[in-house]
């Protein structure tokens, strides 16, 4: 039962509406740090990610001690808990950091390694073969598992049949082999890039042999962290990639 008061003249008095005692000035209720927000972001001034950083979750714990109900304070289980939280995101941001710095400080390094490649040779998987003064370079024909015949294909750029070569029974590994630069018609081709096949036959079944030409390394570059050579052809490949080096 609510006790009304009695006014001077007899009657009874409306009862008075609660104070509200004013917040601090650089304390914001939730709606206006809201509001705010959705402004700083509209206007360009946020940090334009949804992704809550060390000193917002700083912001955010501080706020709620100083805005919480002294007569209804937060519960000890979950300030600790908030706490090991604020350590967890602490060490995760220092980790990263951390994680970057070393990642940053790797592909430095195998830059500075790689550029000891220049002028070496390396094998290019696919890579057209260059024929200069009727010499050309080495290739690297990849057969795993031996093969009871080889049988190379040269074709010019326009995609025309140069000359056919067998190379007979071979051995697992990589097989090296440098085109004589001789035409079907047993004359020197002329010069120009050229593009090299071949086919290996094991135990009655025929597959594609991988082929790779020897490029001279010219430069080295670095690219979204990858480190690649820049060989004398023209082509860029992945130092990961290579697996001759002459």
């Amino acid at each position: 039962m609510s006790i009304n008061s009695i006014s001077s003249s007899g009657g009874l008095a409306t009862p008075s509406a609660p104070s509200t005692v004013p917040l601090p000035s650089n304390i914001l209720t939730t709606a206006e740090a809201q509001q705010q927000a959705a402004a700083a972001k509209s206007a360009g001034t946020g940090t334009g990610t949804s992704t809550m950083g060390e000193s917002d979750f700083l912001t955010l714990f501080t706020t709620q001690l100083k805005c919480q109900d002294p007569l209804n304070p937060a519960d000890g289980a979950n300030f600790v808990s908030q706490l090991a939280q604020f350590s967890q995101l602490e060490a995760t941001t220092t980790m990263s950091s951390n994680m970057t710095n070393l990642v940053n400080s790797l592909s430095g390094e195998s830059l500075m390694s790689s550029a000891l490649l220049i002028n070496s040779k390396v094998a290019v998987p696919d890579a057209p073969q260059a024929l200069s003064g009727g010499t050309a370079s080495a290739a690297l024909i990849a057969l795993p598992n031996g093969a009871d015949s080889v049988n190379i294909q040269v074709k010019d750029s326009a995609g025309n049949l140069v000359n056919t070569y067998n190379l007979g029974k071979q051995t697992a590994g990589n097989l090296s082999w440098t085109w004589d630069g001789q035409n079907s018609q047993g004359s020197t081709a002329v010069d120009g890039n050229y593009t090299l096949s071949a086919k290996a036959t094991l135990a009655g079944q025929t597959n594609t042999a991988t082929v790779s030409t020897l490029q001279t390394v010219t430069g080295v570059t670095q690219n979204n962290g990858q480190v690649m050579l820049n060989v004398a052809n023209g082509q860029s490949v992945s130092a990961g990639s290579v697996q001759f080096i002459q």
